[in-house]
C-alpha cells in the first residue's frame, strides 16, 4: 500500500514513538484498517523502594486517511488501550549493562499475522535470571487485547485458528559453553519472527541476530537452531564484516564500528549466504 508518512494518534492523548502495525482483514463488520501499538513516554515508579521507568506501550485503531496534500496518512480515533502493564517482576539485574536496571516494562513490540491466521506479538521484558536481564516474549494479540475480535466481529473471529499463546510465553536460546555471561546472551532485544513457505504453516522461526535463525519448539523448551553448528554463520562476529580490521566487528569493544556500508556489505553476505545453504539443503546437495 506504499509508505505511511505519518500516523495521527492525536485523539487518543498519548504521544507515540516505535509504532508496529498490524493490517485487518478486508470485508466483514471491521470499521477500521490497522491495529496501532506504540511506545509512549516512560513514566517513574517506585517499587519496594527502588526507583525505576516504567515503558508503557499503548494499542489503538486506525485508518487509512490522506493529508491536502494526498499523502497517506493514518488516523486513530480516541479509544487506546495500554498493554502489559502487570506482567512479570520488576527484579531484574544487567550484569553488563547496570544502568538498564532502572528500566522496566514492555519494550519495542512487533505485531505479524502467522500463515494459519494467528495475530502474534513479540515483546521486550525484564526478566529475573541468573544471566538473562531482558528476554523476549509471544503473545496472541487477542489474548492480550480482547478488542481485536470485537472489532473483526464474529464471523472474521471464527475464521481465526485457536489461540497457542494465551500468556506471554518466555523465548530463550541456549548460549554456547562458557558464554552464559556474555552481554550478547544478557539482553535479548529485537528478535524477528518469521515463517518458511517451504515448512509446516505452524512452523514459527525467529532470527536472534543476523545470520542467527531459529525455531520455536514448545513454550517449556529453548528455541533451536534451524541450520547445523557447521553451517552457522553470524554477521556479528568476525570475519563479518570482511572489509572490518580485526577488533572492528559490531560487538567490538573498541569505540570505534565498522561503517555503514560495511554493515550493509555484512547483511548482504550473510542473506546470500544463507538463502544458498537452504536451497542447496532443499535440492538434496551437500553445503560446501
Amino acid at each position: 500500500m506504499g509508505f505511511f508518512n505519518k500516523i495521527d494518534a492525536r485523539q487518543t492523548g498519548y504521544q507515540i514513538m516505535n509504532p508496529t502495525l498490524l493490517e485487518l482483514p478486508r470485508g466483514g463488520n471491521s470499521s477500521h484498517d490497522f491495529l496501532v501499538i506504540a511506545r509512549t513516554k516512560h513514566i517513574a515508579k517506585n517499587i519496594h523502594g527502588k526507583q525505576y521507568q516504567l515503558a508503557r506501550q499503548v494499542a489503538t485503531f486506525a485508518n487509512l486517511t490522506y493529508d491536502s496534500f494526498g499523502r497517506p496518512l493514518l488516523k486513530t480515533g480516541k479509544w487506546s488501550k495500554l498493554l502489559v502493564e502487570d506482567f512479570g517482576d520488576s527484579e531484574h539485574h544487567c550484569k553488563g549493562e547496570p544502568n538498564i536496571d532502572k528500566y522496566i516494562g514492555p519494550e519495542d513490540m512487533k505485531l505479524f499475522w502467522t500463515r494459519t491466521g494467528e495475530p502474534l506479538l513479540i515483546f521486550t521484558h525484564q526478566v529475573n535470571d541468573k544471566n538473562m536481564c531482558q528476554g523476549q516474549f509471544l503473545i496472541d494479540v487477542r489474548a492480550a487485547l480482547v478488542e481485536l475480535e470485537q472489532i473483526l466481529g464474529p464471523e472474521l473471529s471464527s475464521l481465526l485458528p485457536p489461540i497457542r499463546f494465551a500468556s506471554p510465553a518466555g523465548l530463550r536460546r541456549d548460549a554456547p559453553p562458557g558464554q552464559e555471561n556474555h552481554r550478547r546472551y544478557q539482553r535479548e532485544k529485537n528478535w524477528a519472527p518469521g515463517q518458511s513457505p517451504f515448512s509446516s504453516e505452524s512452523e514459527l522461526l525467529l532470527m536472534a541476530e543476523p545470520g542467527q535463525l531459529f525455531r520455536w519448539i514448545s513454550n517449556d523448551e529453548p528455541v533451536e537452531l534451524v541450520l547445523g553448528a557447521k553451517d552457522q554463520r553470524s554477521a556479528v562476529e568476525e570475519p563479518y564484516p570482511a572489509t572490518a580490521k580485526p577488533g572492528e566487528t559490531w560487538h567490538s569493544r573498541r569505540k570505534g564500528h565498522v561503517s555503514q556500508t560495511g554493515r550493509t556489505r555484512s547483511c548482504l553476505a550473510w542473506y546470500n549466504g544463507v538463502k544458498t545453504r537452504l536451497l542447496r539443503r532443499l535440492h538434496g546437495t551437500t553445503v560446501e
